[in-house]
């Protein structure tokens, strides 16, 4: 759980705020369409090993971040909700720990239809994500094959209305031409 700045004593920084972009580049399956970096997730995917890289991340840009406020923290990729609620939670302690975190910043994260459930949902804004961005792309089930999704359009509505359970701040994303 974060703390709200007023328990960590801090005063307000007065420079321009500041974004934190988390990038976890693994997917289940790489689609046809995509040219962001990412590839498919080893089966023995290591997150320990990944979360103290993004600790060393953040120490490295800790100093020239200094009097910044962070207004935004944005979990995207590759497909972030293949991460387990535990890895949100600490990593958002360690930014909170360690950049100025403002008591109403929006923490973003994606994540596909195909992985969502209510109950990674409500974990995963537990560990302190309250905005969710889910990838649609399309409704349309040939479509969806035709972009190598993973989910039908059945199943993206149902996603759709478990965010929207969930989260009051949340987006999806549609694949327009």
């Amino acid at each position: 759980m974060l703390l709200k700045n007023a328990e960590r004593k801090e005063k307000t920084p007065a420079k321009e705020p500041l974004a934190i972009y988390v990038h976890f580049g693994f997917c289940a399956s790489k689609c046809p369409y995509c040219d962001f970096m990412s590839e498919k997730i080893p089966e023995d995917m290591d997150f320990s090993l990944w979360l103290e890289e993004y600790k060393k991340a953040l120490d490295f840009y800790a100093p020239f971040t200094k009097g910044r406020r962070v207004q935004s923290v944005y979990f995207g990729g590759g497909t972030p909700s293949l991460l387990p609620a535990g890895f949100f939670e600490a990593i958002l302690s360690y930014i909170q720990c360690n950049y100025f975190v403002e008591d109403n910043a929006e923490i973003t994260m994606e994540g596909n239809p195909s992985l969502v459930t209510l109950a990674k949902l409500k974990a995963w804004k537990a560990a302190g994500i309250n905005r969710f961005s889910l990838g649609v792309q399309a409704f349309d089930d040939e479509v969806l094959r035709f972009l190598g999704r993973r989910h039908n359009g059945k199943e993206a509505l149902a996603a759709l209305e478990n965010t929207l359970e969930v989260f009051a701040n949340a987006s999806f994303d549609m694949i327009y031409a």
